[in-house]
């Protein structure tokens, strides 16, 4: 049976960190669906590969552990954390293990909790997705008006409040633009 032997093994042979990657998971099906909403999250936001699993069964080099200790935000996310400070990471396979004392404490609030520190403190991929997404719902909204002045409701307006209406949404346009920069800009930061 792998133990914590052949994790330190991976990291005399030259790896920067190894994780135990398990062959069945012995937990509830609401952290089955927890753990698989990570990993996705993980692999979209964060550039996780998709063969590589990250577990909280670890053993890394200290310069590793040095770089996310020196992590000031307040809001750490270990996977991204990893995944930041390098991408020499193996997987070991293990067979995970009953707890023997206690229960988790893993609430629904705290796995919400780390999910959304994943999400917003490891990427700009999230900024860049509201960006898109502005842009996207104003042309719908833009396609949506012309169709509704094509419709007949031309011949009630005045043409200064198609004028007004045309630079509105203009105007609009340009500051979510302007906004998805700004966010981008921020994200890189």
């Amino acid at each position: 049976v792998p133990n914590l032997w052949d994790l330190i093994n991976e990291l005399e042979n030259g790896h920067d960190v190894a994780l135990a990657k398990y062959k069945e998971y012995k937990q509830s099906v609401f952290k089955d669906i927890g753990t698989w909403l990570n990993r996705k999250m993980t692999e979209v936001i964060m550039g996780k590969p998709k063969n590589l699993y990250l577990t909280n069964f670890i053993t890394m080099k200290r310069y590793i552990a040095e770089e996310i200790k020196n992590y000031k935000n307040p809001y750490p996310n270990m996977d991204g954390l990893l995944l930041r400070a390098t991408s020499d990471i193996v997987n070991v396979e293990m067979e995970e293990r009953y707890r023997t004392s206690g229960t988790s404490t893993f609430t629904l609030k705290k796995c919400i909790h780390l999910w959304m520190n994943g999400f917003t403190g490891y990427s700009i991929k999230p900024l860049q997705l509201s960006f898109f997404i502005g842009i996207f719902l104003g042309v719908i909204g833009f396609i949506l008006l012309l169709i509704w002045l094509i419709n007949g409701i031309l011949s009630v307006f005045e043409i200064s409040r198609l004028l007004l209406l045309a630079v509105f949404l203009f105007v609009s346009g340009i500051n979510i633009f302007i906004l998805g920069l700004i966010g981008d800009y921020i994200g890189r930061i």
